[in-house]
């Protein structure tokens, strides 16, 4: 049996969080392992659920998603990151990916489309939702 992939939710809104959970925990193949509300909180927490992934929101307080990103990948340079945001801006999906992020999803993605993007972020590779590349934002 393939080893679960596992994935950490970080967005300060609590329905974020509980939906994207939800949204994941139809997929056999991945386990949500935490969530965390900030971006410091998300730092302290990586060593206690040890996340393959981090579904990183973008805009938190006090640390945003890009500088959280960029801790991150300075401390856990395994870990891989995907932007999770409203933000529809193509400046700020390429400032996450400047940050170290692998891959961008808008929070109106559809769920396949965001477990497509977990599949290939951990396969080494690049997503851009379609949102992002068809301009709708």
């Amino acid at each position: 049996m393939k080893k679960p992939i596992r994935v950490m939710i970080t967005d300060d809104h609590p329905i974020y969080r509980e939906a994207a959970t939800a949204a994941l925990h139809c997929q056999a193949d991945i386990i949500v392992v935490g969530h965390c509300s900030s971006g410091p909180e998300a730092l302290e927490k990586i060593p206690e659920h040890l996340p393959d992934i981090v579904l990183m929101d973008i805009r938190m307080h006090p640390m945003d998603g890009i500088e959280t990103t960029e801790k991150l990948k300075a401390l856990y340079p395994d870990v891989k990151v995907i932007g999770f945001s409203l933000e529809t801006k193509p400046e700020i999906a390429k400032r996450m990916f400047s940050a170290g992020a692998s891959g961008y999803v808008t929070k109106s993605s559809p769920r396949e489309e965001i477990c497509e993007a977990i599949n290939q972020v951990l396969n080494g590779k690049k997503y851009v939702c379609r949102e992002m590349k068809e301009g709708r934002g």
